[in-house]
């Protein structure tokens, strides 16, 4: 039980925080950005249409119409912060241009098809790509500072055209004309593909937007002790968004929203105040009072008890058994037992949440107003509901540098009461309080040196085909402070 009782502090503690998934990790993430990046968009192209193109000759303008592009290569995406911007660069290669038709205006005019352009088949070409990322209207759009990319004439070959028609000159005069006009349109060719770039960068925007827009919903499982089945969206209003050579920093309002399961009475969402976060490279920094914020819509729904076994966690059994309970209930000893362990059930109140607050000594405090601890014996082949034990008090949780972790400070206190179940009827009635009260104590003592962390199955986030885990968890008189690797 005891497992089960640290994943709930670990959940109270920090997984509505982390839950928000807004985060920005370590500078690795810029990796897995850019691995995400190069596997939803940096495909080979095969012959994407490009606009009419004119390239200046000593006749004048060359029109370029049927202008088909394919590249077959890209070096793997480099991502990384710079001085107000992100600066991507990676390498292409092996890149041709189909010109179907080239309008060349010689006297009445020549129209010559078949002409083939190969870059980058001798060694690839570098290009850079500066991109300024902004807050605008509540969303994310990436600007483009500078494209660099050049197309040098050591690796750069014109072939064709096949044929030419409308001749008034001859025909091999005009095919060595349209050959020297190709030969020095590596540049104009370079800006097509850049122009390229904008548009592609263009799109990413959109649907970069189209995610924010729509927010995040995070799964409350049913069967999670404490807190009732639905799901939370959260739906980020980005106000500001910085980089520099440190990383990139966000701060934005976040609306939250509760959304019960399909079918359960009641109003379909519920809304809950914002907060606001603020972000920094590898961690994610959240004042108490967002979490706070997060708790109350997370605790919106109440959770009916749900009942955990002896043989769920041999910890539950190490806990909650006859032995450590004789002294307060004497009712114990009149009852004919099947086993000595008990079940329990534990429930936050309706009404009631759970809050944190941050101590002068760099504590988390988890602040229990109400606990109740549903309790229930065996006794003929069956389970009997038979006391609520109540724990209220504050619990300081703290951590330890370098690993995931979460611990319970012995400045911790809990205070015990309690009563029996309605609808049990005790042969002894009797209960003696002081004894629920010296249970609690012992029951934070037990707690004290085990990392909860550890016990409680907290899963990472997926992204890129990357699972994104815990690396360490922190916290600061004004913060809490996650860090994220993979």
């Amino acid at each position: 039980m005891a497992r089960i009782i640290c994943f709930a502090l670990a959940l109270l503690a920090f997984s509505t925080a982390a839950s928000a998934q807004e985060l920005t990790v370590r500078p690795r993430a810029f990796a897995l950005a850019a691995a995400y990046v190069q596997d939803a968009y940096l495909k080979p192209i095969r012959g994407r249409a490009l606009p009419d193109m004119q390239i200046p000759s000593e006749y004048g303008p060359v029109t370029l119409s049927g202008v088909r592009l394919s590249i077959d290569g890209f070096s793997a995406l480099d991502l990384r912060p710079g001085d107000g911007a992100l600066v991507a660069g990676l390498a292409v290669s092996r890149i041709s241009v189909y010109i179907a038709h080239m309008y060349i205006p010689i006297g009445r005019g020549a129209d010559c098809v078949d002409t083939n352009i190969l870059v980058g088949y001798n060694y690839p070409l570098p290009a850079q790509v500066a991109l300024v990322p902004q807050a605008l209207g509540g969303q994310l759009h990436v600007a483009l500072r500078s494209l660099a990319f050049s197309i040098p004439a050591s690796n750069y070959d014109s072939y064709g055209p096949d044929q030419c028609y409308g001749l008034i000159l001859g025909n091999r005069i005009v095919r060595r004309i349209v050959e020297n006009t190709m030969a020095n349109a590596n540049e104009d060719l370079a800006q097509a593909v850049r122009d390229q770039a904008a548009d592609f960068l263009g799109g990413i925007d959109q649907a970069l937007n189209e995610t924010l827009r729509a927010g995040l919903d995070v799964t409350l499982p049913a069967g999670t002790p404490l807190i009732a089945a639905g799901q939370l969206n959260l739906r980020p209003y980005l106000q500001d968004v910085r980089v520099d050579s440190l990383g990139l920093r966000a701060v934005a309002q976040t609306a939250a929203r509760r959304v019960p399961p399909s079918g359960e009475p009641g109003p379909a969402t519920q809304s809950v105040p914002a907060f606001t976060p603020r972000f920094e490279l590898g961690r994610i920094a959240l004042p108490a009072a967002q979490i706070n914020k997060i708790l109350t819509a997370v605790f919106a729904a109440h959770a009916p008890p749900t009942w955990l076994t002896p043989d769920d966690s041999e910890l539950v059994g190490a806990v909650f058994f006859k032995d450590n309970f004789s002294d307060a209930l004497p009712e114990l000893a009149a009852v004919k037992l099947d086993r000595d362990e008990f079940a329990i059930a534990p429930e936050v109140p309706a009404g009631v949440v759970p809050q944190v607050a941050l101590t002068p000594a760099g504590a988390l405090r988890l602040l229990l107003p109400r606990l109740i601890l549903h309790l229930a014996y065996y006794s003929g082949g069956k389970p009997v509901p038979f006391f609520a034990l109540e724990l209220a008090g504050a619990l300081d949780l703290t951590t330890k540098p370098g690993a995931p972790s979460l611990y319970l400070d012995p400045a911790s206190t809990l205070h015990g009461s309690g009563s029996w179940e309605p609808g049990y009827t005790p042969k002894d009635p009797a209960i003696h309080q002081d004894a629920l009260e010296s249970f609690a104590h012992d029951f934070v003592a037990g707690l004290e040196g085990m990392n909860f962390l550890e016990q409680a199955p907290i899963g990472g986030i997926v992204f890129g085909g990357h699972e994104i885990g815990l690396m360490t968890l922190g916290f600061d008189a004004q913060r809490v402070h996650i860090s994220i690797g993979e």
